[in-house]
């Protein structure tokens, strides 16, 4: 009864929050998205079940499985402008709490000069944002629920601010079929200090709902996510494509259509299973995609590609994202089997007294 009932607060105090949800927000860095796997897939999926991935409870912490336990993930992504994000991911099961999730990323601006309002240069300065997350998640049959619990903080040029955030996401696996269902309430919560007394700061809330399936003669794994369910309209219409002319000569605005503001909700991403130790990916975001096109030059912004490749107890993650003209960004994520890895120096030391034998007494 008593998880009855926190499940029901935690859901209605997110469905609060996101009546407010509007304009722009602070910690926006929570959704640039550090893990190659997730880049690559269109940078948004809430369903993509997988036991041995460490990085999924970040993005659905009902995804969070005790089959990860043990494992260590390091994520880089060095983005436009000198802007750096990185991410750090370990799963961990004790006796007393169960399996725990933890993930650390840290966001960097670079250098930047700061001056005064005649242009007098007063020094540098470097903004910069972090967050740390530690993830429970419960599992009956079919079903899993888990939380997020994050403490974010950001500094710029000597403001401050920090907050508390969490995530709420739930669940469904087909017991005999690879589908999967998933809906998260993302980053609710509230801030501890403003930058400024004078100002509130607004939290990246979201609610996304997804579902992934595998084809049974397949290889191939498709997800499809929407995403900013909290409003329904989040079109932006670029004044260059969208104007038109009267008879006159003056400009007239086009009107949103509907197909266009529900298609931006939504992301696709797919993964060719090639091999056990290998797979292929690819992704496709439409909001990424249509609020990144310029009137006389196309660019492959809003699609993504990786690849996965395992050796022993590593697993490399490579993808390349394009999220403007200039150019894609790289992001490489790298995750350890630390239990694997001790085991087998284990084994080995053990192997190796085993064959020392014992020298015999001197007898003569």
């Amino acid at each position: 009864m008593k998880k009855i009932s926190f499940l029901y607060f935690m859901i209605v105090a997110s469905c609060s929050v996101f009546a407010g949800f509007g304009g722009a927000s602070s910690y926006n860095f929570l959704n640039l998205v550090e893990n190659a796997r997730f880049s690559a897939l269109g940078s948004t999926n809430v369903s993509l079940y997988d036991s041995t991935d460490i990085n999924t409870f970040t993005f659905n912490p009902a995804m969070l499985s005790p089959a990860s336990s043990g494992k260590l993930s390091f994520s880089n992504l060095p983005f436009y402008a000198d802007i750096h994000k990185v991410g750090l991911t370990y799963v961990f099961t004790h006796q007393k709490t169960g399996t725990v999730g933890v993930n650390i990323q840290n966001l960097n601006y670079g250098d930047f000069t700061r001056t005064d309002e005649d242009g007098t240069v007063l020094g540098d300065f470097s903004p910069s944002e972090y967050a740390i997350t530690i993830s429970k998640a419960h599992t009956v049959q079919n079903y899993s629920l888990g939380v997020n619990f994050k403490l974010a903080g950001s500094q710029i040029a000597g403001y401050n601010s920090f907050a508390i955030l969490g995530d709420l996401g739930g669940t469904f696996r087909h017991p005999t079929k690879d589908f999967t269902v998933g809906l998260v309430f993302k980053n609710f919560g509230v801030a501890l200090k403003n930058y400024r007394s004078s100002e509130r700061t607004k939290l990246p809330t979201d609610i996304q709902l997804g579902s992934s399936f595998k084809f049974e003669h397949l290889p191939l794994r498709l997800s499809l996510t929407a995403h900013s369910l909290a409003r329904t309209d989040i079109q932006y219409l670029n004044p260059d494509f969208h104007t038109s002319f009267d008879q006159e000569g003056k400009k007239i605005a086009n009107d949103k259509t509907l197909a266009a503001q529900i298609s931006r909700h939504f992301t696709i991403g797919g993964e060719f299973l090639l091999a056990k130790n290998f797979n292929f990916r690819i992704g496709y975001n439409h909001q990424q995609r249509a609020e990144m096109l310029l009137l006389k030059t196309r660019s492959g912004a809003g699609f993504s590609w990786g690849m996965m490749l395992r050796v022993k107890s590593f697993e490399f993650n490579y993808a390349r994202a394009v999220y403007h003209i200039s150019g894609g960004v790289n992001v490489l994520t790298i995750t350890m089997d630390l239990d694997r890895i001790i085991d087998r120096q284990k084994d080995k030391r053990s192997k190796k007294q085993q064959n020392i034998l014992p020298v015999p007494d001197d007898q003569g």
